[in-house]
């Protein structure tokens, strides 16, 4: 299946084979997803974390502001989404904006560019079956356009439940499980690496 990451650290595609058998396709080149909704949110004196308060005005406002999808036509699978944060803290210092309305925008330009980029994945590898995670995959509109999306365009879509989206215990605990029955250990003075890409980690389950 193709998995598409989206979280405050990462927005990443990825071909997913097996259990440690992760292929990377693309992803974001400067601002994750869930990073531009926390800086854009703090622009807008939304406070922290600004996911949650974006999609909750989004709901009662409208997509009025022309935003940038950057990269959108490009023919890669990467993104960047720094100059969609650019041009809403333009907006903001220019002239008076409706704070509803300019989450509505922001949102639907973010999900426009996943949207999109997820589309071609599929197009390009021929796998039918698209897993949506991270925290940001608790976000409502979210859920509903791939939803859509998915129903339009004749492929499976699995996303988990809104809870588990932004659960890290569970997502680290069912991983740890099944390194467990794969009779997978480390030692007790394992260092730990976070920032160890995952298409590295995957070679750890062999």
């Amino acid at each position: 299946f193709l998995a598409l990451v989206v979280s405050g650290g990462h927005t990443d595609l990825y071909l997913v084979e097996g259990f440690g058998k992760y292929t990377f396709l693309g992803g974001t080149l400067d601002d994750a997803v869930g990073e531009s909704y926390d800086k854009v949110a703090k622009l807008m004196g939304l406070g922290y974390p600004g996911g949650p308060v974006i999609d909750r005005l989004a709901k009662e406002g409208k997509p009025v502001y022309p935003l940038p999808r950057p990269m959108i036509d490009e023919d890669t699978l990467d993104m960047s989404f720094s100059g969609l944060k650019t041009a809403v803290r333009r907006l903001i210092e220019g002239d008076e904006y409706s704070i509803k309305d300019l989450s509505a925008s922001f949102q639907q330009a973010v999900i426009d560019v996943l949207e999109v980029k997820a589309l071609k994945a599929i197009k390009l590898t021929g796998v039918k079956r698209l897993v949506v995670v991270g925290g940001v995959s608790a976000n409502s509109e979210l859920r509903r356009r791939f939803k859509e999306l998915s129903q339009r365009e004749g492929f499976e879509l699995y996303i988990p439940h809104p809870k588990l989206s932004t659960d890290n215990a569970q997502m680290i605990a069912y991983a740890g499980m099944e390194r467990f029955k794969r009779g997978i250990t480390a030692p007790e003075d394992i260092n730990p690496e976070p920032n160890t890409p995952l298409e590295v980690f995957g070679r750890l389950w062999s």
